[in-house]
């Protein structure tokens, strides 16, 4: 190891002699004077992707990336730019994508939508684009060792064991939400706006952190807490209405499984209700997909600490807590459950907004057009939720009962 790590600076050291040229493909001593600078994998090979090489990544090529600290993957990667094939398929990937557009059909235009459900403002294609080359950048400066693996609705970034033992569950969830949902919710959150992130080490997860918060600062971006930065650092995880990151480290193995499910649910509820979900019901479709993939929930959001944590494992079953503050007279008015805020709820109350989310959710059809008309902020929550419902708040209200009884 000793040895290698000399050789690669003697390799560094001859190749870094010229200046690099401004716009010129990169040439094996450009790299070596890149790594002379310190410059990381991750930015040189996006300087690779922006210039091209000047060079064929042969045998002699290979074993001198190799000195410099390359690995096979990297390597690889700098080979497809060399020989073309990178720049192909980035262009196959753009042409599929803008006739995937084209053959879009078009979003009913007001007052043609489908029976009960309104058209909206939609979040436009470009800013799913900045949305994702936001999230590139975070990745590229934190330097972390991980990868972006695109799912149908999410992208999970993590390392390759983390995403082979989480990747599963999240396919998992998506296809079961399609089966029981129509459209919005059938088609999900976009890709490209939600990003579940999840970091092996607390050394990765705080980089992480450090370059998001840096990012968003350079794009403008403002928070609602001033102390959201230092609060993120000093938690094992943190929230955002696109991004969750969670400091694997930190988490017990049954926690690790639940919050990559839990975030794909609450990503869901901020993307399809375009920031103006109850926050009980955000947080209750997490919730839901916990309950899909495990049977029963653990997570909430804290804000504003920002953070997704799991309740008290001495709580015990949600349903049975239910049922319990049911018995007791102390359950929620469905006014109020739909006025929760993350600010404010006690965990009984998380259990309430779950229970809540599963009852509305169980009339899959009814449920999509109340979230429909929540997105697109026509009237009262509570209002749009008895007129779609087709019933008085004492009607729903007994209805909703009968489900807690029945052992949700």
């Amino acid at each position: 190891m000793h040895f290698r790590s000399v050789i690669a600076a003697c390799i560094i050291v001859a190749l870094s002699s010229s200046a690099i040229a401004a716009d010129d493909p990169l040439t094996l001593k450009d790299i070596g004077k890149l790594r002379l600078e310190r410059k990381t994998t991750a930015q040189i090979i996006e300087l690779a992707k922006e210039r091209g090489l000047a060079f064929q990544v042969d045998k002699e090529g290979a074993a001198a990336l190799r000195a410099m600290q390359f690995k096979a993957d990297d390597i690889d990667l700098l080979t497809r730019i060399a020989d073309g094939r990178y720049a192909a398929e980035q262009k196959k990937t753009a042409e599929d994508a803008a006739r995937a557009e084209a053959e879009k059909p078009t979003a009913p235009k007001p007052g043609t939508a489908p029976a009960g459900v309104t058209a909206g403002p939609r979040m436009s294609n470009a800013q799913h684009e900045a949305n994702a080359k936001r999230a590139e950048r975070i990745w590229t400066a934190s330097n972390t060792t991980t990868k972006m693996f695109p799912a149908e609705t999410v992208t999970l970034v993590a390392s390759e064991k983390t995403s082979k033992a989480h990747l599963p569950n999240l396919k998992k969830l998506e296809v079961e939400l399609r089966k029981r949902f129509g459209e919005p919710i059938k088609t999900g959150t976009d890709k490209r706006s939600a990003h579940i992130v999840l970091l092996d080490t607390r050394y990765e997860y705080e980089r992480w952190v450090k370059a998001m918060f840096e990012i968003y600062a350079k794009d403008g971006m403002k928070w609602t807490n001033p102390d959201a930065e230092k609060i993120a650092l000093k938690g094992p995880a943190f929230l955002t209405p696109t991004m969750t990151v969670d400091d694997m480290s930190a988490l017990t193995p049954q926690q690790q499984n639940h919050q990559p499910v839990f975030s794909l649910g609450y990503l869901y509820g901020c993307g399809l209700m375009e920031g103006k979900s109850p926050d009980a019901i955000t947080n209750g479709l997490g919730n839901v997909g916990e309950a899909i993939i495990f049977g029963m929930p653990t997570y909430r959001v804290n804000d504003p600490s920002y953070m997704g944590r799991e309740l008290n494992a001495k709580a015990g079953d949600w349903a049975q807590m239910v049922r319990d503050r049911l018995n007791n007279k102390k359950l929620s008015k469905l006014d109020s459950v739909l006025r929760f805020t993350f600010e404010t709820m006690e965990s009984d109350e998380y259990c309430e907004a779950w229970s809540l989310t599963e009852f509305l959710a169980a009339s899959p059809d009814l449920f999509t057009r109340w979230i429909v008309s929540v997105r697109d902020g026509q009237e009262k929550k509570l209002d749009a939720l008895l007129r779609i419902y087709g019933k008085t708040e004492a009607e729903l209200t007994k209805e909703w009962h009968k489900f807690i009884q029945k052992g949700k």
